[in-house]
């Protein structure tokens, strides 16, 4: 992974000493690294951020979790400015809405394919219960 931000970087890893904190930076690093292979080769981020998101994900990240992992390499990769500006692209193309008309974000669950059992299990609490 190549660094931008080698103070942040330094002080990410000080702090980054058990628990999620550990696999977020984990999953941070190696989503990077997979990314710089694609991209070496002539890949664009915007084409590879999303498959490459799901492919490091070998721990089960949560939503928080990769957001935590999106902060750290905006602040710190050297592709950081265009990974932020393809996620708030992404994160603004990524809501729709659902049958009842309100509006779903897109999480881990439903870009890996599960938008079935994600919508089976929102119908299982009432409307009242979610806000």
């Amino acid at each position: 992974m190549n660094v931008r931000n080698k103070a942040a970087w330094n002080m990410i890893l000080q702090t980054s000493v058990s628990g999620d904190r550990v696999n977020v930076l984990r999953y941070a690093t190696r989503w990077a690294n997979i990314m710089e292979e694609r991209l070496n080769v002539g890949g664009y981020l915007k084409d590879i951020a999303k498959t490459t998101s799901q492919e490091a994900d070998y721990e089960g990240i949560t939503g928080s979790m990769y957001d935590e992992a999106v902060a750290i390499l905006c602040e710190c990769w050297d592709y950081g400015e265009e990974l932020r500006e393809w996620h708030r692209d992404s994160e603004n193309e990524m809501c729709h809405e659902n049958e009842d008309g309100r509006i779903l974000p897109m999480t881990p669950v439903l870009l890996a394919g599960r938008e079935k059992l994600f919508r089976a299990m929102s119908k299982r609490f009432s409307t009242k219960d979610i806000r």
